[in-house]
C-alpha cells in the first residue's frame, strides 16, 4: 500500500517519537531533546539523541538516523506498511482506504472474525472431557499447556459438521465458510462439510496477528496426515511461513532463523527456548520464503530431519537460494542425525546439545561441494571433470554477478583449476587506485556526480545516507535534490530509481534533474557513472570522490569522529557545540 506524505505527517503530528522509542529504550530529557544509549550500537555513554519537534532521531556514535518508521523497522523488524500502519494504530489514525476498496476491505474483515471463532470452537473442543484422548496426546508429545495456549492449539471434533453448525448459530454464512476454506463442497453429492474432522487443530496467523488459516494433524488413520486449508483471499501458501510473525518478533541479536518441516518441529523448538523457528506450510519453500526472511535473518538456518528426505529437502533448499543469492544475503545448513527430527531430537538430548549444533551449522557453498563429491565421484580425470561441470553450472544459477565471481574463485581456489566460466554481463573491479580528476573540476560536476550515481543505483541510498547527509552542496538546485533523497530514504520508501525519480519530479526538482542526467560531460570525467558498472565499484568510486570533495570543503566533519563521551560534562560540551548543526539539519528534513 502507499501512503501518501499527508497520511504521514498527520501521523507524526499526532504520535510523539519519544512515546515510539521510550517503549524500550530509556530517555532523559535535556532541553529541547532527548538523549539515551543507543540501541543499534554498544556504548557506554549515550550518544543518541531524539528531538520531538522534528520527528527524528540521531546517533552520533554510529550514524544511525531516522523517523518513527525507521525505528520500528530496524527495532521490531518491520517493512516500511507494517510500520507505518503499527504507527497509525497508536496514533489512532485511521488506514486510508479508497472508496472502491470499502466493500472488500468489510469482507476481508468478515473472514478473519470467522476465522478466530472457528480457533476458539477448536480450542474449546480440545480441552472437553469426551476429547481428553487428544489432550493427552499433546501431553504425551511433551507440550505442556503453556505452549499449547500460546500457539493456540486446538481440535476438531470427528464429526461432518460440528464447526458448520457452531458457526451457523453465530450467524455466519454457510458461502463465507466456504471461501474461507473450512468446508469442502461435495460436487457429486450435493452437500457441504467441515474440511478437518479429528485433526489436532495448528491457527496459522499473519505478521498482524489475524488468523488467516488453519493446519490439522490427523489422530486417525487419515490421509494425509497434515492437511492445511487451501489457498484463499487470505491465505498464500508461497508467502506464508508458520509462525513468521513470533519468530521475527522473537529474534534475538545475532541469531538466525531456522527453517524447520512442520508444526510440531516449531512448537516443541519454542517451548525449548528457541522462539525463532518457522516452517512451510504444505509447499516447498520458495524464493518469496527466503526474501521475507532475509528482511530480519540474513542467514537462515535449514534444520530438516535427519533421513534422505531431509538431504534431499535440504538440496531444494539450495536450489531456490541461488539465483536470489547476494552480497550479505545467503542461508546455512544443520543436519540432524539419521531418523531424528528437531522435535525428536531435543526431547531426547536437550537444549544445550541443540544450541552446539547451532552454533556451528554449514554454509550454503559447503553444503552444496559437500552433496556433489558424495554423489558424483572424481576419481578419474573425467569424472573430476564432471563434478567441476555440475559445481560451474550451479553457479550460473546465481544472479548476482558479483557473488557468482566469488563462487567460481572459491570453486577454482578449492579444485586447483586456473579458470573457471564467468558471466559476460560482470563487469571485474578495476583498480583500486583513486581515478585521476581533473583539478580544475568545478564543485558543481562533483556533486552532480554524486548524485546522479545514487540516483542510477538506488540500492546504495541505504549505506551512503551518512556521508550524503555531510555534503554541503554549493549549487542551490543539487542542494535541494539532496534534502528531497534524505527525507525519502528517512521515510523509509521504496529504493527503486522510478519510484525515486516520480518523487523527485513530484517535489519540483524535475528540471534540475533532467539536466544532470543529459549532462554528457559527467560520464566523460566520472566513468562509473555508465551503466555498465557494478555497484561495489560505483560505491568505491563515490567514496573516492566524497573524499576529494571533503579535502576541498574543509568543512565537512564525520560523524564517526565524535569523541567518546567520557564524563556528564564532556557530553554537555558536545552537545553544545553540535546541537545548532544537527537541528538545522532537521529542519531541512
Amino acid at each position: 500500500m502507499r501512503f501518501s506524505p499527508e497520511f504521514l505527517d498527520e501521523i507524526r503530528s499526532r504520535l510523539s517519537l519519544v512515546d515510539v522509542i521510550g517503549t524500550n529504550l530509556s530517555l532523559r530529557k535535556r532541553g529541547n531533546y532527548y538523549v539515551g544509549l543507543c540501541p543499534f550500537h554498544r556504548e557506554k555513554t549515550p550518544s543518541f539523541i531524539v528531538t520531538p519537534d522534528g520527528g527524528h532521531y540521531h546517533c552520533f556514535g554510529c550514524g544511525a538516523h531516522g523517523s518513527h518508521f525507521q525505528y520500528l523497522m530496524l527495532i521490531e523488524h518491520l517493512s516500511f506498511p507494517e510500520a507505518v500502519e503499527k504507527c497509525a494504530h497508536l496514533a489512532g489514525v485511521p488506514l486510508p482506504v479508497s472508496t472502491e476498496h470499502e466493500a472488500q476491505s468489510k469482507f476481508y474483515e468478515e473472514l478473519y472474525a470467522l476465522n478466530h471463532d472457528a480457533a476458539q470452537f477448536f480450542t474449546q473442543q480440545l480441552y472437553l472431557a469426551k476429547n481428553q484422548k487428544v489432550l493427552d496426546y499433546c501431553l504425551n508429545r511433551g507440550l505442556n499447556k503453556g505452549t499449547m495456549g500460546y500457539f493456540a492449539l486446538g481440535y476438531a471434533p470427528n464429526d461432518w459438521h460440528a464447526l458448520k453448525n457452531n458457526l451457523l448459530s453465530k450467524g455466519y454464512s454457510q458461502e463465507l465458510m466456504l471461501k474461507a476454506g473450512l468446508l469442502i463442497y461435495n460436487e457429486e453429492k450435493k452437500v457441504v462439510y467441515d474440511r478437518f474432522r479429528d485433526r489436532l487443530m495448528f491457527p496459522i496467523f499473519d505478521h498482524q496477528e489475524r488468523i488467516i488459516a488453519f493446519g490439522g494433524r490427523a489422530l486417525g488413520g487419515q490421509d494425509p496426515k497434515y492437511l492445511n486449508s487451501p489457498e484463499t483471499l487470505l491465505f498464500k501458501k508461497g508467502e506464508i511461513l508458520y509462525n513468521r510473525s513470533n519468530a521475527r518478533r522473537n529474534l534475538k541479536s545475532g541469531n538466525n532463523i531456522v527453517v524447520v518441516e512442520g508444526y510440531m518441529d516449531v512448537i516443541t523448538l519454542h517451548q525449548y527456548g528457541f522462539t525463532q523457528a518457522v516452517a512451510p506450510l504444505g509447499t516447498a519453500f520458495t524464493g518469496e520464503h527466503l526474501k521475507a526472511l532475509w528482511r530480519f535473518s540474513p542467514e537462515p538456518i535449514f534444520c530438516f530431519d535427519g533421513d534422505e528426505a531431509g538431504q534431499k529437502a535440504h538440496l531444494r533448499a539450495i536450489d531456490v537460494a541461488l539465483p536470489h543469492l547476494c552480497a550479505g544475503k545467503s542461508a546455512q545448513f544443520l543436519m540432524l542425525p539419521e531418523n531424528e527430527d528437531p522435535d525428536s531430537y531435543l526431547r531426547k538430548f536437550g537444549a544445550p546439545q541443540f544450541q552446539k549444533l547451532l552454533d556451528q551449522p554449514t554454509s550454503l557453498f559447503k553444503k552444496l561441494i559437500e552433496y556433489e563429491t558424495k554423489t558424483t565421484p572424481s576419481d578419474t580425470p573425467e569424472r573430476r571433470a564432471l563434478l567441476i561441470s555440475k559445481l560451474q553450472d550451479k553457479g550460473k544459477l546465481i544472479q548476482d554477478a558479483l557473488v557468482e565471481k566469488c563462487y567460481q574463485d572459491i570453486l577454482r581456489e578449492q579444485f586447483g583449476m586456473t579458470q573457471f566460466t564467468q558471466k559476460r554481463n560482470f563487469t571485474p573491479p578495476r583498480s583500486n587506485a583513486p581515478r585521476p580528476v581533473d583539478p580544475s573540476m568545478f564543485s558543481k560536476k562533483q556533486e552532480a556526480a554524486l548524485l546522479l550515481s545514487l540516483i542510477s543505483n538506488p540500492s546504495l541510498l541505504d549505506s551512503l545516507f551518512e556521508p550524503l547527509s555531510n555534503v554541503s552542496f554549493q549549487e542551490k538546485p543539487l542542494e535541494d535534490i539532496r534534502n528531497h533523497l534524505i527525507s525519502y530514504v528517512s521515510l523509509g520508501s521504496s529504493l527503486e530509481k522510478s519510484d525515486i525519480v516520480a518523487y523527485l519530479e513530484k517535489t519540483g526538482n524535475s528540471n534540475t534533474l533532467k539536466a544532470i542526467e543529459s549532462d554528457a560531460s559527467l560520464k566523460t570525467l566520472f566513468p562509473f557513472l555508465r551503466k555498465e558498472m557494478h555497484k561495489d565499484q560505483v560505491q568505491k568510486e563515490w567514496h573516492d570522490i566524497y573524499q576529494r570533495y571533503k579535502n576541498t570543503h574543509p568543512s565537512i566533519e564525520k560523524n564517526a569522529n565524535a569523541p567518546d563521551l567520557l564524563s556528564e560534562d564532556g557530553w554537555t560540551q558536545f552537545l553544545k557545540t553540535r546541537e545548532a548543526q544537527f537541528l538545522e539539519e532537521n529542519d531541512a528534513l
